[in-house]
């Protein structure tokens, strides 16, 4: 277990970080995201012992990552995101040598080295140079270095960065792996990866947890009222046909195509136009081809969460 209580960091008159608090348990994948310059890299660097904050604590597995760095760390696995390999070792001759950083007992290290190689794909390439795989085997060499010692707890940062699109599946199938039996905390810029990865997200704005939530708790923390879609022929409506029905509270017109009407309607919150708009269109003399509701990305989520206006939501 990850426990992340109120820590604070300020670098002169920066304050990079205000009262962060959050939890990871085992099993879950915790998607670590915010702006550039939100406090998302200095959150991460406080968690694996690289920076130390001005105030609050991180324990993991109970202990403080300051006060008792060691026995934490044994707790811990890390991936920056450009992890130290050393390119002239072979892949197996590599994660030995960290598993004996890690204290590993010589006996159990082959058997510990099986396990991880098979785990994240690297038994077919274990006697290959570092140097001479490919940006995608060197990064499942940096995830099987955070799993040497078998720590519980993994951080990866940015663990898909430059990877092409088939190496990014094969690393997501990777991670998707590591929840059933490690707390995972992951960062990355790539939020639809994050949102077929992570089972809770962690929003960081401003240096202060903006939300905490599945991603569908974000969406409709931030959704407010849903966006209809529609398309209709036969005839023309302006806008104020449907800002007179009750429960629309916007209404933008879109481009059209082979002699359709577009609009789209933001509904007030829990609001359902759907038969009312139906009816004005039918009543004008229209035939509905579309009317459905927009679906929400994470993408959307993330913009409101971070617009700067300092909201701050209640921990999940």
């Amino acid at each position: 277990m990850i426990k992340v209580t109120e820590i604070s960091k300020t670098y002169g008159l920066n304050h990079a970080l205000a009262n962060v608090s959050f939890s990871v348990e085992k099993g879950e994948i915790v998607g670590l995201v915010g702006r550039n310059g939100a406090g998302k890299s200095t959150t991460m660097n406080i968690i694996t012992g690289y920076l130390a904050p001005d105030s609050g604590s991180v324990e993991i597995n109970g202990f403080d990552i300051m006060k008792d760095p060691v026995r934490a760390k044994e707790n811990l696995g890390y991936m920056p995101e450009f992890p130290p390999l050393y390119p002239d070792m072979s892949v197996e001759k590599y994660l030995q040598f960290v598993c004996e950083l890690m204290k590993v007992p010589k006996k159990d290290i082959p058997g510990q080295l099986d396990e991880i190689m098979e785990e994240i794909g690297l038994t077919g390439v274990k006697k290959r140079l570092i140097g001479n795989l490919s940006k995608g085997y060197k990064q499942r060499v940096g995830i099987a270095k955070a799993l040497c010692g078998s720590p519980e707890n993994i951080i990866l940062d940015e663990p898909t960065s430059g990877l092409d699109p088939k190496q990014i599946v094969e690393i997501r199938k990777v991670i998707r792996g590591l929840k059933k039996e490690h707390a995972v905390v992951i960062s990355s810029h790539i939020l639809k990866e994050l949102a077929d990865i992570c089972t809770r997200f962690v929003v960081i704005d401003g240096g202060q947890v903006v939300a905490n939530g599945t991603l569908d708790e974000l969406v409709r923390m931030t959704s407010g009222g849903d966006i209809l879609q529609i398309a209709f022929k036969g005839t023309a409506l302006e806008p104020q046909a449907f800002l007179d029905i009750e429960g629309i509270e916007k209404a933008k017109r879109l481009t059209g195509k082979n002699g359709e009407q577009r609009f789209e309607l933001r509904e007030e919150e829990d609001a359902d136009a759907r038969e009312a708009v139906s009816r004005v269109i039918t009543e004008a003399g229209g035939i509905v081809t579309m009317l459905k509701y927009q679906e929400r990305s994470i993408e959307d989520a993330f913009l409101e969460l971070t617009d700067g206006s300092g909201r701050k939501e209640e921990n999940a």
